[in-house]
């Protein structure tokens, strides 16, 4: 019953919110132009903090690798919000503009928006999932109930995008970030309660410094070289992520576009992470992991009978779905506008905007329930290392598009890399069927993938090994 009551006051609250500001009307033309947008900074905090990220990357990574892979994490993050600072800082046009440009001026830039489109419309069925997950484990509900109400709530953000643009998502980024933030201290109250000191300082010591037999702690004998080897392995990995999220661009550009440039950049970095700050000691206190089958929903344990912590932990699932969902979402339908809109002029797009966008609410619902054939909910999530590796890749290749490489380039760099990571996923049933511990080894070839990827794009984009490109 908790679950019902939760979802719907999630529901009235952000309807009062959106309804209650004073959301411009979007415009005839370019309805998603819009760098007046309220708090973009603080709203990168809720986007970033993703389901993906809570049952994936940052605890998963935590719990098996150690801090210091987090370290590596956190600073591959941050230069990836500089080198996005920097190219913005070199344009004075807004987001839209840009994207524009870039698409404008070759076709390899038109497939490499392409790209991004399938990457962002794959995270939201990630999410999805994951959050169909959340909900079955945690209550009484058959699948198909839990299907009916994540494509229920997804459904509700995808409304309020339809309606408000960037605008409605910004402003409720706000609302999501607080409930997020919200859960976190209650779960560290309720962890305070539950756990001796004692207790929380010896599962501490095992995440600070857990047994080394991931990303060639087997090989190295020297604890610092190990430790040095894991933060060179993760700071590309939260590069990448963040280099191909056009969500991130476009919340970048906003806030290196006013006076104070410093102060709403560094509120931007302090914003995306708080909450990894504020959830670290709940995965501090978690059990040390075995090698073998993991439990996606190990955060969840021990908390669905207490009713008060459970309704805050859904409420901040649900912010975290959905301001991960309508980023992904509204981020993918603008790239698709800027392409169409060279196609087929700028008459009537907010009518094009709210077609394209239900095609893609569309065919990310078909997809996920496409997927849940899949035994393993965290596939797609897995599957997803990848295709960050080879954006990003072609991203830092071509200086964000800015050196459009040789014709073919993103379709034979990037068909070549998804193909050769999906290889590998099929060459072991394994992944198909059963998140293991074991999956974090994908990341070292992720990270490989990656630099191959930036490399040749680097090379097939050098203004000596073609005409036309400045």
């Amino acid at each position: 019953m908790i679950a019902y009551a939760v979802a719907v006051f999630f529901i009235v609250v952000l309807l009062i919110v959106f309804f209650g500001s004073k959301t411009r009307p979007l415009a005839p033309t370019a309805p998603l132009d819009d760098d007046a947008v309220p708090f973009p900074a603080a709203g990168q905090a809720s986007s970033i903090f993703s389901l993906t990220a809570l049952f994936g990357a940052y605890t998963g990574i935590f719990l098996l690798v150690g801090l210091d892979a987090v370290i590596g994490l956190a600073a591959g993050s941050t230069a990836a919000l500089l080198l996005i600072r920097r190219a913005g800082e070199k344009q004075a046009c807004s987001y839209e503009t840009f994207l524009a440009a870039r698409e404008g001026s070759s076709p390899e830039t038109k497939a490499l928006g392409s790209f991004l489109v399938i990457m962002q419309l794959g995270f939201a069925v990630s999410e999805l999932l994951l959050l169909r997950l959340a909900l079955q484990s945690t209550f009484s509900l058959t699948p198909a109930q839990t299907a009916v109400a994540a494509t229920l709530l997804a459904f509700i953000g995808y409304s309020y995008c339809l309606l408000g643009g960037y605008s409605a998502i910004f402003r409720t980024d706000i609302l999501q970030l607080g409930m997020i933030v919200l859960m976190c201290i209650v779960l560290l109250i309720h962890l305070g309660n539950t756990t001796t000191t004692a207790q929380f300082l010896v599962s501490a010591n095992e995440h600070f410094f857990p047994p080394r037999v991931y990303w060639g702690g087997t090989v190295l004998g020297f604890r610092g070289v190990t430790a040095a080897l894991h933060a060179v392995i993760a700071f590309p990995m939260g590069l990448a992520f963040l280099l191909a999220s056009p969500d991130t661009w476009k919340r970048v550009f906003i806030v290196t576009r006013p006076r104070s440039k410093r102060r709403s950049f560094f509120l931007l970095v302090t914003a995306a992470a708080a909450p990894f700050v504020l959830i670290t000691p709940l995965i501090l206190a978690l059990p040390a992991v075995p090698s073998g089958p993991i439990d996606p929903n190990l955060l969840l344990h021990g908390l669905s009978s207490r009713p008060v912590v459970l309704a805050v932990l859904l409420l901040g699932l649900f912010s975290c779905f959905l301001s991960a969902f309508n980023s992904a979402l509204i981020s993918a339908v603008q790239l698709t506008l800027v392409f169409l809109r060279e196609v087929e002029g700028t008459s009537n797009e907010l009518r094009r905007f709210r077609y394209v966008a239900g095609c893609e609410f569309l065919a990310i619902v078909c997809l996920a329930i496409a997927a849940t054939s899949i035994e393993n909910p965290a596939f797609v999530a897995t599957a997803l290392i990848g295709g960050y590796a080879v954006g990003a890749g072609l991203i830092l290749g071509t200086r964000g598009g800015a050196r459009p490489p040789r014709t073919g380039t993103v379709g034979i760099v990037g068909a070549s890399g998804i193909g050769l990571w999906f290889a590998v996923l099929f060459s072991d049933s394994t992944y198909l069927r059963i998140p293991r511990a074991e999956d974090v080894n994908l990341v070292p070839l992720g990270v490989v993938l990656f630099f191959v990827v930036a490399v040749i794009a680097h090379l097939r984009s050098m203004p000596s090994l073609h005409s036309g490109v400045s």
